[in-house]
């Protein structure tokens, strides 16, 4: 089992958001960002963005704890947020850090967490993912392979610590700064669109290797999760 063994503190996290229901674009959209200043954090909305609107006009209607008519809020961010992850007390709280690849003696903050893991819940559609903005080599980190059930990689044998290759996708009619990943030249999906700056340096520089880690979610709906390095 690959592990993590360089901690990465980001400066900034990212609030995502998609559509529960299949009969509307469910497309993952940008809808805020949770800023670390030392020991201080700020969420802020992004109103006027692309991606911002976009989701108000498939329902968004702001995060629960924060509302949504005003731009930032400062108080109690990092803790409505953790409210997302379980407590570090839970007796199974190192097999939570295991699952995404965080040995149970690293030292990682509650932010940092936040990114590793994505903080997902079932049934709200929120995720938070670290952009791995400036980051530091070397890191590694767990990341999902999006829109994996829409594309081949689904009907092949894809077993674990298979090697991946990334591929910038300019000709893509969604998104110009899109970037595949392959197997044996076939597409299995794409890297996450909040990471794509940090894929495209990386790919440039030739530092980024990643291989399959596992696979869950469901039959309707299954995942495929890829274990990053970056050199």
């Amino acid at each position: 089992m690959n592990w993590i063994t360089n901690i990465i503190e980001p400066p900034r996290l990212l609030l995502v958001w998609q559509p529960l229901s299949d009969a509307v674009s469910r497309s993952r959209r940008i809808v805020g960002e949770i800023i670390r200043d030392d020991s201080n954090y700020t969420f802020r909305y992004l109103p006027g963005t692309e991606d911002f609107n976009a989701a108000c006009h498939l329902g968004f209607e702001g995060y629960p704890a924060f509302d949504i008519s005003e731009r930032e809020h400062t108080h109690g961010v990092l803790e409505s947020f953790m409210l997302r992850l379980p407590p570090r007390k839970r007796s199974d709280f190192s097999k939570f850090l295991a699952s995404f690849r965080i040995p149970a003696e690293a030292i990682v903050s509650d932010f940092a967490l936040l990114g590793y893991s994505e903080a997902r819940l079932p049934g709200d559609g929120f995720s938070i993912i670290n952009p791995y903005d400036d980051a530091v080599a070397p890191c590694q980190f767990v990341s999902e392979v999006s829109g994996y059930r829409h594309h081949k990689g689904l009907e092949m044998e894809l077993e674990v610590e298979r090697e991946l290759a990334f591929e910038p996708d300019r000709e893509n009619p969604f998104d110009a700064n899109a970037i595949k990943i392959t197997v044996e030249s076939v597409t299995i999906g794409y890297v996450n669109k909040c990471q794509t700056a940090a894929f495209s340096s990386w790919i440039r520089c030739g530092r980024v290797h990643a291989t399959i880690d596992r696979k869950n979610g469901t039959t309707l709906k299954p995942r495929l999760l890829m274990f990053v390095s970056v050199t």
